[in-house]
C-alpha cells in the first residue's frame, strides 16, 4: 500500500495540516469565530497556488534538518514506514528514534511559523 501513495501527497497533506493548525491557532489567539464562509470565498486556483506554495516551503525546511532526522522524518511522515521499520533501517533505539522525530518535527513547525510571521509583516508594511 505504502508504494501505491505518492511521497508529494503525504507532503502535501502535511501541509494542508499544518496550515490549518496555524489557522485554528490564530484564531483561538485572536479570538475569532471561524467561519467555513470566509473559506469558501478563495476561489479554487488560489487555494491550489497556495497549496503548492505550502508544499516547497516544507521541503526546502525538511532539506535544511540535519541527514538523520531528516531521513527519519521522510520515512515517517512522507514514506510511511513504520517505527519499527525506521530502527531496524536507520539503527537508531526507540528513544533516538522519538527524539529525532520530535526535534523535526518542532523544528519544522518553528520554522514554519517565523517565516510565516515575517511574511505577515512584510506584507502589513506594504499597507
Amino acid at each position: 500500500m505504502r508504494q501505491n501513495i505518492k511521497a508529494e501527497d503525504n507532503l502535501k497533506a502535511l501541509a494542508i495540516t499544518i496550515m490549518r493548525n496555524k489557522f485554528y491557532d490564530q484564531c483561538r489567539h485572536e479570538e475569532r469565530n471561524f467561519t467555513t464562509d470566509k473559506v469558501m470565498e478563495v476561489p479554487i486556483e488560489d487555494r491550489r497556488a497556495e497549496q503548492r506554495d505550502e508544499v516547497n516551503l516544507i521541503k526546502q525546511i525538511v532539506a535544511q534538518l540535519p541527514p538523520l532526522q531528516q531521513q527519519i522524518f521522510r520515512m515517517k511522515e512522507i514514506e510511511g514506514y513504520t517505527a519499527d521499520e525506521i530502527m531496524q533501517i536507520t539503527g537508531c533505539t526507540a528513544d533516538n528514534l522519538r527524539k529525532n522525530l520530535s526535534r523535526a518535527r518542532l523544528k519544522i513547525r518553528e520554522t514554519y511559523m517565523n517565516i510565516v510571521k515575517q511574511n505577515k509583516i512584510k506584507k502589513e508594511e506594504k499597507l
